[in-house]
């Protein structure tokens, strides 16, 4: 009788582990998914915020040198205040900037640490896809053109305005109107970057169906 006990609880203990196991790679899986898929609409800070630990890395992935490039490029445009125009057009930008990180990928392989569910465990994630290649920047930044050539094909126009409201509200008009043009440009740049093959190892620590990233090592 105790050697059916026995392996009774055995059983029982080989069920419990196996469903604990499945929770775990679907909860690696979509901390992964959610993670990538707010890199894909521009959403950096929630990426990080939502999927990975306090202590996260991107270790040589880097992506937070790369997610700093633009944020420095539009501190350039923004610096000198130009109105609310040019602020939103910027994070317009940005946000189309940082969608482009990662096209594609595909999960190609999870492994999980064996240990107890109620202690902090390691997975390793394997993923591959396609990301931008950022060997192709900088973008060419050239807001006089754009604006020198805006101010000679609306001239009299922005001299009316001049005459008629002030040396103020012209500005506004010729900030407001250069902006999406100046925008629509670094866009255009960004979408001619051809996408190069990219994979990388991501770490995650939890447990019991509870997992964040907490570092990403390029291969």
């Amino acid at each position: 009788m105790k050697k059916w006990g026995s392996i009774l609880l055995a059983a029982l203990l080989c069920l419990a582990l196996s469903g604990c196991g499945k929770r775990d790679q679907q909860a690696i899986e979509t901390t992964v998914n959610n993670f990538f898929a707010a890199v894909q609409e521009g959403e950096w800070e929630r990426a990080k915020e939502e999927n990975c630990t306090s202590r996260y890395d991107s270790g040589t992935f880097r992506i937070e040198d790369k997610v700093a490039y633009y944020y420095d490029l539009i501190h350039v445009l923004l610096r000198e205040n130009l109105g609310d125009t040019f602020r939103q057009e910027g994070e317009r930008f940005l946000h189309h900037a940082l969608s482009k990180f990662v096209p594609s990928y595909a999960i190609e392989s999870i492994e999980i640490e064996r240990g107890s569910p109620t202690k902090e465990r390691t997975a390793r994630v394997t993923v591959r896809g396609k990301s931008i290649d950022f060997h192709q920047l900088p973008l060419q930044l050239e807001p006089e053109a754009i604006i020198t050539q805006y101010t000679n094909t609306h001239l009299y126009e922005l001299a009316a305005i001049l005459r008629s409201q002030g040396e103020d509200a012209m500005g506004r008009r010729l900030y407001d109107a250069v902006a999406p043009l100046i925008y629509d440009d670094l866009c255009k740049q960004v979408d001619e970057i051809e996408p190069v093959d990219f994979a990388c190892v991501l770490t995650l620590k939890g447990n019991d169906g509870e997992w964040r990233i907490d570092r990403i090592q390029e291969l």
